[in-house]
C-alpha cells in the first residue's frame, strides 16, 4: 500500500510577453515573490503570461507529475507531465485562480496542491466607471432626443394653434369686409340721388349767396361720404386681390390740385394753412387717377386730423424721367421711430391716443394707401420732418411713370369718366 507524501508546491516565477516581472518592480503586477502566493495584477495589455512553478522534491524529481487549472476559464485539469509552467494568452477581464497539484508516480495520490490569484483588469472603455459614463451619455442622449420630440410636437401644435387661429382670423375679417360691402352698397345708392339734385340746386340762379354757400358745404360731404364708401369697396376688393389697375396718360397737376380744394374748407375752419409746391406746371404721366386721388385724399385727411390749429399742412409735387414724387408732410405730432412701419398694417392703431397718433378709428386708412401705392407698382414710406420748427411726419409717394412699368393690361388710352375717379 502505497502512502502519501508531504511535498512542498511553491510557484516561482512570472513572465509577461516572455518578460521575468521583478516584485515590486514598475509594473506593479506583484509585491512580493510568487512563493508567498501574492496576488497577481495584470492590465489588459499584459495579455500573454506564464507562471513556474516546482516541487522541492530533489530525490525523486522524475515521479512528481503536474497538473494544472485556471478557474474561470479551463473546464478540467491540464496535465503538464514534469513541465512546470502554465502559459495563457487573450484572457478576458476577471478574477483567475490558478489551481496546480502534483500526484505520485503512478498518479493515484495528490500530494500536494497550491493556488494564486490572478486579477486582470479591463481596458478603460471597458472598465466599470467607462459604462458609468456609457449609460449616462445614452440616458442624456434619450432624453435629448425625448427633449427634442416634445419640442417638435409643442411647435407643431403651436403652428397648428396659429394656423387655426390665422384662419379663423381671415374667415372673420371676410366676413366683415362682406358686411361692410353690403352695406356700404345700401349706402351708396342714397347717397347718389342725393348728390344728383344737390349739385343741380347749388347751380340755380335763384339761390342767394348764403344758401349757395351752405348747398356746397352739403356737396362735398356727400362727395366725401361717398369717397369714403367708394374706398370700403375698394379695400374689400384689394383684400381679395380683385382691385385692378388702369394707368392712362394724364396730367398729373390738376388732378393733385382738384383733390387738394376738396381739403381747403376743412383746413381753413381748423385754422391750418394748406399749401402746395410744384403745381404750377403741367405734368403729363402714366397713372391710375382714381387710385392717386384715394391716396392723396387719405394722406391729406390724415394729415389735417392730427395737425393742431395753427399749423401747416404742405403738398409737393416733383417728377424724374422715371418717377412721380408726391409728399405731404405737417406740423402734427409726428410718428415714433418704432412705429413707422406698423401703422401701414391693416387695423394697426398706436396706443397713445391723448398724442395725436396716427391711425385712430378704424385703423384701415395708411393700410389701404399703402396697398394702392403697392399695386401701383410704387411706395408708400413715412419720415420725420427734417428742417421743421416743431415735430411733424412726411408721408412720401413714388410711382413710377415709364413706358415699360406697366403692362398692356393695365393701360388704357381713354381718358377716365368722372365716376371713375370716385
Amino acid at each position: 500500500m502505497q502512502t502519501r507524501r508531504t511535498v512542498p508546491l511553491l510557484f516561482e516565477d512570472l513572465k509577461v510577453h516572455n518578460r521575468l516581472i521583478s516584485p515590486g518592480g514598475p509594473d506593479g503586477c506583484i509585491d512580493r515573490h510568487l512563493s508567498f502566493n501574492p496576488d497577481i495584477h495584470l492590465s489588459h495589455l499584459q495579455d500573454a503570461f506564464s507562471i513556474s512553478f516546482a516541487a522541492l522534491d530533489y530525490s525523486e524529481h522524475e515521479r512528481v507529475h503536474y497538473y494544472y487549472m485556471l478557474e474561470g476559464q479551463d473546464r478540467d485539469w491540464v496535465y503538464a507531465h514534469n513541465n512546470r509552467e502554465a502559459y495563457y494568452a487573450n484572457l478576458p477581464a476577471g478574477r483567475y485562480t490558478l489551481r496546480v497539484r502534483i500526484t505520485n508516480n503512478d498518479q493515484s495520490i495528490v500530494e500536494a496542491e497550491n493556488a494564486i490569484r490572478i486579477i486582470i483588469s479591463p481596458a478603460p472603455w471597458l472598465s466599470w466607471w467607462a459604462y458609468l459614463c456609457y449609460t449616462l451619455l445614452a440616458s442624456l442622449a434619450l432624453w435629448l432626443l425625448w427633449h427634442n420630440g416634445q419640442r417638435i410636437r409643442h411647435a407643431r401644435r403651436a403652428a397648428r394653434l396659429a394656423q387655426e387661429e390665422r384662419e379663423q382670423e381671415r374667415r372673420l375679417g371676410q366676413m366683415n369686409m362682406n358686411f361692410f360691402a353690403n352695406v356700404s352698397h345700401e349706402f351708396r345708392t342714397p347717397l347718389t340721388m342725393i348728390a344728383g339734385p344737390v349739385a343741380t340746386l347749388s347751380q340755380s340762379p335763384r339761390l342767394e349767396d348764403d344758401d349757395r354757400r351752405l348747398l356746397q358745404i352739403v356737396r362735398r360731404n356727400v362727395d366725401r361720404m361717398l369717397r369714403l364708401v367708394n374706398q370700403l369697396l375698394d379695400f374689400n376688393r384689394l383684400q381679395g386681390d380683385k382691385l385692378r389697375l388702369e394707368v392712362r396718360r394724364v396730367d398729373v397737376v390738376p388732378l393733385v390740385q382738384a383733390t387738394v380744394s376738396t381739403f381747403a374748407t376743412g383746413a381753413a375752419q381748423k385754422n391750418i394753412r394748406l399749401t402746395t409746391r410744384g403745381l404750377v406746371d403741367t405734368l403729363t404721366a402714366w397713372v391710375d387717377a382714381d387710385k392717386l386721388d384715394k391716396i392723396l385724399a387719405n394722406l391729406l385727411g390724415n394729415a389735417l386730423k392730427y395737425t393742431p390749429a395753427g399749423g401747416e399742412v404742405e403738398v409737393a409735387l416733383d417728377s424724374s424721367p422715371t418717377a412721380l414724387t408726391l409728399t405731404v408732410s405737417d406740423s402734427g405730432p409726428g410718428v415714433p421711430d418704432a412705429e413707422k412701419e406698423a401703422i401701414f398694417r391693416r387695423y394697426y392703431q398706436l396706443e397713445n391716443r391723448s398724442g395725436g397718433s396716427f391711425n385712430w378709428g378704424t385703423g384701415i386708412g395708411l393700410y389701404y394707401a399703402r396697398g394702392l401705392a403697392e399695386l401701383h407698382h410704387g411706395t408708400l414710406t413715412v419720415t420725420d420732418r427734417p428742417t421743421a420748427p416743431s415735430r411733424g411726419a412726411v408721408f412720401t409717394l413714388t410711382l413710377p411713370t415709364a413706358d415699360d412699368a406697366y403692362t398692356a393690361a393695365e393701360k388704357r388710352t381713354s381718358a377716365p369718366s368722372q365716376s371713375q375717379l370716385h
